[in-house]
Protein backbone atom coordinates (compact mmCIF):
# COMPACT_ATOMS: atom_id res chain seq x y z
CA UNK A 1 0.00 0.00 0.00
CA UNK A 2 2.46 2.55 0.85
CA UNK A 3 4.16 3.02 -2.38
CA UNK A 4 0.52 4.06 -3.92
CA UNK A 5 0.89 6.67 -1.42
CA UNK A 6 4.06 8.11 -1.25
CA UNK A 7 3.43 8.49 -4.96
CA UNK A 8 -0.20 10.74 -4.35
CA UNK A 9 1.71 12.57 -1.41
CA UNK A 10 4.39 13.50 -4.00
CA UNK A 11 1.85 14.99 -6.64
CA UNK A 12 -0.53 16.17 -4.64
CA UNK A 13 -1.16 20.38 -4.67
CA UNK A 14 -2.53 22.26 -2.22
CA UNK A 15 -6.03 23.07 -0.88
CA UNK A 16 -8.39 23.92 -3.61
CA UNK A 17 -12.35 25.47 -3.66
CA UNK A 18 -13.52 21.99 -4.17
CA UNK A 19 -12.90 18.30 -3.56
CA UNK A 20 -9.71 17.35 -5.10
CA UNK A 21 -9.18 16.16 -8.69
CA UNK A 22 -7.11 13.21 -9.89
CA UNK A 23 -3.75 13.87 -8.98
CA UNK A 24 -1.63 15.85 -12.35
CA UNK A 25 1.79 14.87 -12.78
CA UNK A 26 4.08 16.00 -10.80
CA UNK A 27 5.66 19.77 -11.83
CA UNK A 28 8.56 19.89 -9.69
CA UNK A 29 10.83 17.68 -7.46
CA UNK A 30 9.77 18.98 -4.06
CA UNK A 31 7.44 17.05 -2.13
CA UNK A 32 4.48 19.57 -0.62
CA UNK A 33 4.66 20.07 2.97
CA UNK A 34 1.91 18.25 5.28
CA UNK A 35 1.99 20.64 7.52
CA UNK A 36 -1.00 22.65 9.48
CA UNK A 37 -1.27 26.14 7.82
CA UNK A 38 -0.89 28.71 10.66
CA UNK A 39 -3.59 29.53 12.65
CA UNK A 40 -4.73 33.00 13.41
CA UNK A 41 -3.33 34.15 16.68
CA UNK A 42 -6.07 35.69 18.08
CA UNK A 43 -9.06 32.64 17.89
CA UNK A 44 -7.37 30.59 20.44
CA UNK A 45 -8.59 33.03 23.23
CA UNK A 46 -11.82 32.82 21.56
CA UNK A 47 -12.49 29.16 20.98
CA UNK A 48 -15.04 27.55 23.13
CA UNK A 49 -13.90 25.66 26.40
CA UNK A 50 -14.79 22.12 26.07
CA UNK A 51 -17.51 20.68 28.35
CA UNK A 52 -16.57 16.85 29.01
CA UNK A 53 -19.27 16.25 31.47
CA UNK A 54 -20.87 13.75 29.42
CA UNK A 55 -17.62 11.39 28.77
CA UNK A 56 -17.98 8.57 30.70
CA UNK A 57 -15.72 5.90 29.04
CA UNK A 58 -12.53 5.57 31.84
CA UNK A 59 -11.96 1.43 30.93
CA UNK A 60 -12.23 -0.73 27.37
CA UNK A 61 -15.01 -2.52 29.55
CA UNK A 62 -16.76 0.79 28.92
CA UNK A 63 -16.30 1.07 25.10
CA UNK A 64 -17.24 -2.44 25.15
CA UNK A 65 -20.67 -1.45 27.34
CA UNK A 66 -20.94 1.62 25.35
CA UNK A 67 -21.04 -0.45 21.81
CA UNK A 68 -23.56 -2.75 23.49
CA UNK A 69 -25.85 0.42 24.16
CA UNK A 70 -25.29 2.16 20.84
CA UNK A 71 -26.08 -1.51 18.47
CA UNK A 72 -29.08 -1.64 20.93
CA UNK A 73 -30.39 1.95 20.24
CA UNK A 74 -29.81 1.84 16.01
CA UNK A 75 -31.42 -2.24 15.72
CA UNK A 76 -33.30 -2.84 19.08
CA UNK A 77 -30.84 -6.15 19.16
CA UNK A 78 -27.47 -7.18 17.42
CA UNK A 79 -25.45 -6.17 14.44
CA UNK A 80 -27.86 -7.59 11.50
CA UNK A 81 -26.39 -10.40 10.26
CA UNK A 82 -28.15 -10.18 6.63
CA UNK A 83 -26.27 -9.30 3.50
CA UNK A 84 -27.42 -6.87 0.57
CA UNK A 85 -30.52 -7.46 -1.35
CA UNK A 86 -29.01 -7.17 -4.53
CA UNK A 87 -25.33 -7.05 -6.12
CA UNK A 88 -25.00 -6.40 -9.80
CA UNK A 89 -21.92 -5.08 -12.05
CA UNK A 90 -22.42 -1.71 -12.98
CA UNK A 91 -21.49 -0.99 -16.88
CA UNK A 92 -21.35 3.12 -16.74
CA UNK A 93 -18.74 4.45 -18.88
CA UNK A 94 -19.42 8.02 -17.16
CA UNK A 95 -17.83 6.74 -13.98
CA UNK A 96 -14.40 5.50 -15.87
CA UNK A 97 -11.10 6.57 -13.73
CA UNK A 98 -7.57 5.33 -13.66
CA UNK A 99 -6.74 2.18 -11.79
CA UNK A 100 -10.52 1.27 -11.81
CA UNK A 101 -11.41 -2.90 -12.71
CA UNK A 102 -15.26 -2.91 -11.80
CA UNK A 103 -17.89 -1.55 -9.77
CA UNK A 104 -20.49 -2.94 -8.36
CA UNK A 105 -23.80 -1.71 -7.75
CA UNK A 106 -25.15 -2.31 -3.98
CA UNK A 107 -28.98 -2.01 -3.32
CA UNK A 108 -29.99 -2.89 0.60
CA UNK A 109 -33.38 -1.96 1.82
CA UNK A 110 -34.58 -1.43 5.17
CA UNK A 111 -38.09 -1.22 5.52
CA UNK A 112 -39.26 0.94 2.31
CA UNK A 113 -36.36 2.74 2.46
CA UNK A 114 -33.85 2.02 -0.10
CA UNK A 115 -29.39 2.53 -0.07
CA UNK A 116 -28.54 2.31 -3.50
CA UNK A 117 -24.03 2.36 -2.64
CA UNK A 118 -21.51 1.55 -5.49
CA UNK A 119 -18.57 0.05 -4.92
CA UNK A 120 -15.34 0.43 -7.03
CA UNK A 121 -12.51 -2.18 -7.66
CA UNK A 122 -9.42 -1.07 -7.82
CA UNK A 123 -7.45 -2.63 -10.81
CA UNK A 124 -4.21 -2.63 -8.87
CA UNK A 125 -5.48 -3.16 -5.22
CA UNK A 126 -3.69 -2.69 -2.36
CA UNK A 127 -6.19 -5.24 0.17
CA UNK A 128 -7.42 -2.53 1.66
CA UNK A 129 -11.17 -0.81 1.18
CA UNK A 130 -12.29 2.73 2.19
CA UNK A 131 -16.31 3.22 3.25
CA UNK A 132 -17.32 6.55 1.16
CA UNK A 133 -20.03 8.46 2.51
CA UNK A 134 -21.16 11.94 1.11
CA UNK A 135 -24.33 12.65 3.00
CA UNK A 136 -26.71 15.28 1.99
CA UNK A 137 -27.90 16.62 -1.44
CA UNK A 138 -27.03 14.48 -4.41
CA UNK A 139 -24.84 12.09 -2.54
CA UNK A 140 -21.90 10.00 -3.70
CA UNK A 141 -22.10 10.95 -7.15
CA UNK A 142 -20.86 14.32 -6.14
CA UNK A 143 -17.85 12.88 -4.27
CA UNK A 144 -16.16 11.27 -7.46
CA UNK A 145 -13.21 13.06 -6.72
CA UNK A 146 -12.71 12.09 -3.75
CA UNK A 147 -13.68 8.37 -4.70
CA UNK A 148 -11.22 8.82 -7.78
CA UNK A 149 -8.40 9.97 -5.47
CA UNK A 150 -9.02 7.01 -2.90
CA UNK A 151 -9.25 4.28 -6.47
CA UNK A 152 -5.70 5.81 -7.72
CA UNK A 153 -3.54 4.67 -4.56
CA UNK A 154 -5.36 0.68 -4.61
CA UNK A 155 -7.73 1.36 -2.51
CA UNK A 156 -11.37 -0.56 -2.72
CA UNK A 157 -14.15 2.34 -2.41
CA UNK A 158 -17.74 1.62 -1.32
CA UNK A 159 -19.56 4.59 -1.79
CA UNK A 160 -22.80 5.56 0.10
CA UNK A 161 -24.87 8.01 0.29
CA UNK A 162 -27.88 9.70 3.41
CA UNK A 163 -31.29 8.12 3.50
CA UNK A 164 -33.35 9.82 1.09
CA UNK A 165 -30.94 11.47 -1.04
CA UNK A 166 -29.30 10.68 -4.25
CA UNK A 167 -30.15 7.88 -5.73
CA UNK A 168 -31.68 7.04 -2.52
CA UNK A 169 -34.40 9.23 -3.46
CA UNK A 170 -38.37 8.47 -2.71
CA UNK A 171 -40.94 10.08 -3.86
CA UNK A 172 -43.11 11.76 -1.24
CA UNK A 173 -40.83 10.51 1.52
CA UNK A 174 -37.70 12.73 0.09
CA UNK A 175 -39.57 15.88 -0.75
CA UNK A 176 -40.35 17.42 3.02
CA UNK A 177 -38.42 20.47 4.40
CA UNK A 178 -36.63 18.21 6.20
CA UNK A 179 -37.15 14.51 5.00
CA UNK A 180 -34.81 13.24 7.96
CA UNK A 181 -36.87 14.62 10.70
CA UNK A 182 -40.00 13.20 9.26
CA UNK A 183 -38.17 9.51 9.77
CA UNK A 184 -37.90 10.11 13.33
CA UNK A 185 -41.69 11.05 13.59
CA UNK A 186 -42.38 8.18 11.49
CA UNK A 187 -40.67 5.27 12.44
CA UNK A 188 -39.30 3.09 14.94
CA UNK A 189 -35.22 2.75 15.57
CA UNK A 190 -35.05 5.18 12.61
CA UNK A 191 -31.18 5.66 13.55
CA UNK A 192 -31.10 1.83 11.56
CA UNK A 193 -31.63 3.83 8.43
CA UNK A 194 -28.55 5.87 8.37
CA UNK A 195 -25.94 2.75 9.89
CA UNK A 196 -28.16 -0.46 8.28
CA UNK A 197 -26.63 -0.32 4.47
CA UNK A 198 -23.00 0.13 5.77
CA UNK A 199 -23.11 -2.54 8.23
CA UNK A 200 -25.09 -4.77 6.11
CA UNK A 201 -22.08 -4.17 2.72
CA UNK A 202 -19.72 -4.86 5.43
CA UNK A 203 -21.75 -8.45 6.28
CA UNK A 204 -20.94 -9.45 2.55
CA UNK A 205 -17.06 -7.34 1.56
CA UNK A 206 -15.16 -7.80 5.12
CA UNK A 207 -13.63 -10.76 4.84
CA UNK A 208 -12.30 -10.06 1.90
CA UNK A 209 -10.20 -6.85 3.11
CA UNK A 210 -7.22 -6.41 5.52
CA UNK A 211 -8.09 -2.65 7.33
CA UNK A 212 -11.47 -1.01 6.42
CA UNK A 213 -11.40 2.75 6.66
CA UNK A 214 -14.07 5.47 6.83
CA UNK A 215 -14.10 9.19 5.08
CA UNK A 216 -17.02 11.01 5.17
CA UNK A 217 -18.05 14.72 4.45
CA UNK A 218 -20.63 16.95 6.19
CA UNK A 219 -23.46 14.28 6.68
CA UNK A 220 -21.15 11.16 5.61
CA UNK A 221 -19.01 12.40 8.47
CA UNK A 222 -21.48 12.10 10.80
CA UNK A 223 -22.26 8.96 9.68
CA UNK A 224 -18.34 7.59 9.49
CA UNK A 225 -17.98 8.84 13.10
CA UNK A 226 -20.90 6.82 14.33
CA UNK A 227 -19.72 3.72 12.26
CA UNK A 228 -16.16 3.65 13.37
CA UNK A 229 -17.95 3.18 17.54
CA UNK A 230 -20.85 1.35 16.28
CA UNK A 231 -18.84 -1.69 14.28
CA UNK A 232 -15.16 -2.45 15.68
CA UNK A 233 -14.60 -4.57 11.81
CA UNK A 234 -13.59 -0.63 11.06
CA UNK A 235 -10.42 0.32 11.79
CA UNK A 236 -10.16 3.97 11.75
CA UNK A 237 -12.27 7.15 10.52
CA UNK A 238 -11.62 10.22 8.92
CA UNK A 239 -15.00 12.58 9.54
CA UNK A 240 -15.15 15.62 7.60
CA UNK A 241 -16.92 19.10 8.40
CA UNK A 242 -19.28 16.22 9.47
CA UNK A 243 -19.55 15.23 13.25
CA UNK A 244 -19.49 18.36 16.89
CA UNK A 245 -20.49 17.54 20.44
CA UNK A 246 -23.41 18.39 21.98
CA UNK A 247 -22.26 21.67 23.81
CA UNK A 248 -21.01 23.15 20.66
CA UNK A 249 -24.24 21.99 18.30
CA UNK A 250 -25.94 24.30 21.01
CA UNK A 251 -24.66 27.54 19.47
CA UNK A 252 -23.78 26.31 16.14
CA UNK A 253 -27.41 23.98 15.02
CA UNK A 254 -28.07 20.91 16.24
CA UNK A 255 -28.65 19.35 12.88
CA UNK A 256 -30.95 17.30 11.56
CA UNK A 257 -32.84 14.78 13.97
CA UNK A 258 -30.29 11.83 13.87
CA UNK A 259 -27.74 14.02 15.01
CA UNK A 260 -29.44 15.36 17.79
CA UNK A 261 -31.83 12.71 19.49
CA UNK A 262 -31.74 12.26 23.10
CA UNK A 263 -32.97 9.30 22.76
CA UNK A 264 -29.03 8.26 21.35
CA UNK A 265 -27.19 11.07 22.75
CA UNK A 266 -27.96 10.99 26.24
CA UNK A 267 -26.94 7.06 26.69
CA UNK A 268 -24.10 7.49 24.01
CA UNK A 269 -23.18 10.77 24.46
CA UNK A 270 -20.73 12.08 21.18
CA UNK A 271 -17.46 12.32 23.37
CA UNK A 272 -18.28 8.40 24.38
CA UNK A 273 -18.37 8.33 20.43
CA UNK A 274 -15.04 9.80 19.91
CA UNK A 275 -12.71 7.93 21.74
CA UNK A 276 -14.12 4.39 21.10
CA UNK A 277 -12.92 4.11 17.66
CA UNK A 278 -9.39 5.31 15.78
CA UNK A 279 -10.02 8.67 14.44
CA UNK A 280 -9.02 12.08 13.04
CA UNK A 281 -11.52 14.92 12.88
CA UNK A 282 -11.18 17.35 10.09
CA UNK A 283 -12.49 20.97 10.23
CA UNK A 284 -12.17 23.62 7.38
CA UNK A 285 -11.32 26.87 9.65
CA UNK A 286 -13.18 29.16 6.72
CA UNK A 287 -16.60 26.73 6.30
CA UNK A 288 -19.38 28.32 4.65
CA UNK A 289 -21.62 25.67 5.53
CA UNK A 290 -20.69 23.44 8.66
CA UNK A 291 -18.60 23.11 11.63
CA UNK A 292 -16.52 26.37 10.50
CA UNK A 293 -13.83 27.72 13.03
CA UNK A 294 -11.54 25.81 15.57
CA UNK A 295 -13.01 25.34 18.60
CA UNK A 296 -12.69 21.54 18.28
CA UNK A 297 -9.30 21.92 19.16
CA UNK A 298 -10.39 22.78 23.25
CA UNK A 299 -11.51 18.88 23.54
CA UNK A 300 -8.57 17.24 21.32
CA UNK A 301 -5.70 17.06 24.29
CA UNK A 302 -8.27 15.17 26.86
CA UNK A 303 -9.90 12.65 24.23
CA UNK A 304 -6.34 12.27 23.02
CA UNK A 305 -5.36 11.08 26.66
CA UNK A 306 -8.77 8.95 27.19
CA UNK A 307 -8.66 7.43 23.76
CA UNK A 308 -5.29 5.80 24.53
CA UNK A 309 -5.92 4.63 27.49
CA UNK A 310 -8.30 2.72 26.17
CA UNK A 311 -6.47 1.20 22.75
CA UNK A 312 -7.80 3.73 20.77
CA UNK A 313 -5.98 7.27 19.05
CA UNK A 314 -7.93 10.21 18.78
CA UNK A 315 -6.46 13.48 16.60
CA UNK A 316 -8.20 16.54 15.14
CA UNK A 317 -6.99 18.48 12.45
CA UNK A 318 -7.79 21.98 11.27
CA UNK A 319 -7.92 22.85 7.51
CA UNK A 320 -6.91 26.67 7.36
CA UNK A 321 -7.16 27.46 3.94
CA UNK A 322 -10.23 25.49 2.29
CA UNK A 323 -12.82 27.62 2.05
CA UNK A 324 -15.70 25.53 1.08
CA UNK A 325 -17.65 22.64 2.56
CA UNK A 326 -15.58 20.05 1.01
CA UNK A 327 -12.55 17.09 1.35
CA UNK A 328 -9.48 19.50 0.13
CA UNK A 329 -6.22 18.25 -0.89
CA UNK A 330 -4.77 18.93 2.40
CA UNK A 331 -6.92 16.69 3.99
CA UNK A 332 -6.96 13.98 1.81
CA UNK A 333 -2.70 14.50 2.14
CA UNK A 334 -2.81 14.17 5.74
CA UNK A 335 -5.19 10.77 5.46
CA UNK A 336 -2.35 8.75 3.28
CA UNK A 337 0.49 10.21 5.88
CA UNK A 338 -0.98 8.81 8.47
CA UNK A 339 -1.73 5.47 7.08
CA UNK A 340 1.65 4.98 6.75
CA UNK A 341 2.46 4.36 10.19
CA UNK A 342 -0.60 3.30 11.15
CA UNK A 343 -0.59 -0.23 12.17
CA UNK A 344 -2.29 -2.94 10.01
CA UNK A 345 -4.08 -5.32 11.16
CA UNK A 346 -2.52 -8.93 12.46
CA UNK A 347 -3.65 -10.54 9.33
CA UNK A 348 -1.85 -7.35 6.90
Amino acid sequence: MKRFILAFIFVLGGCGSAEPEFPPPPQSTESPSAEVPAPPIQEAANRIPADFSELTIQSLADVEAQRDTLVDIAFNGPLPDRLPDSVEILDDPTWAMPNLSSIDKVITWTENIPSIAYKFHALNHNGDLFIYHRGHGDGFVNGRATIEALVAQGFDVIAFSMPLNGLNYVQGLSDGANPHDDLWAAYENPLRFFLEPIVVALNLYAPDYQDIYGIGISGGGWTVAVMGALDPRITKVYPVAGTMPMYLREGFGMGDAEQRAPEIYDRVSYMDQYVMAPQIQFFNFHDPCCGGGDHYLAYRDHLREVAASVGNDFDVVIDYKNTTHSISDFVLQKIFLDLLSWPRSISG
